[in-house]
């Protein structure tokens, strides 16, 4: 026999993420355990899953309530995060501004979360990357639309290589 298992009704449930059983659980995917103090601090009563290294730390430092999810890897998380962002950043780029105005805010807001970036450098970078993208792209597709050597398909190709000449 397993557990019952449910989820918050919404992401920014205060306090808790899953009911096992009955019981408020919160989930922290972190490095550290900066996430796991503050969690207890406003929510003494209850428990953390985390990862094992993570819990490991916790039990290390007498911190009770923590437990471990064998599964649950914070690196690999990141780097999944990582590569998905990178990924939809590369596809999204062409001729999409408001895509590409996504995508990059995503990527700033996670490199801002991550120390990376200063606020002021984040909005600069979203602000330029995204004009420079969305302005090679129109280019690209107004040469590709003069050269009416190919037809259509030279305007689409002249958007494509426009946005990634910005790069």
């Amino acid at each position: 026999m397993g557990y019952m298992v449910e989820q918050a009704e919404s992401a920014t449930q205060e306090g808790w993420d899953l009911l096992i059983d009955g019981s408020r659980f919160n989930v922290k995917n972190v490095a550290g355990l900066a996430g796991i103090r503050e969690h207890f601090a406003a929510y003494p009563d209850i428990p953390v899953i985390t990862s094992r290294e993570t819990a490991a730390a916790a039990a290390a430092e007498n911190i009770d309530n923590a437990y471990a999810d064998p599964v649950l890897d914070h690196e690999q998380t990141v780097k999944l995060t990582r590569e998905s962002l990178t990924q939809g950043k590369d596809i999204a780029h062409f001729s999409f501004p408001a895509v590409t105005l996504i995508t990059e805010t995503t990527l700033h807001i996670w490199g801002l979360l991550l120390g990376r970036f200063s606020l002021k450098t984040a909005l600069r970078n979203i602000a330029l990357n995204t004009a420079a993208r969305s302005a090679g792209s129109m280019a690209g597709t107004a040469a590709g639309a003069g050269m009416l050597l190919f037809g259509p398909a030279e305007a689409l190709i002249g958007g494509f290589s426009g946005a990634w000449l910005v790069i």
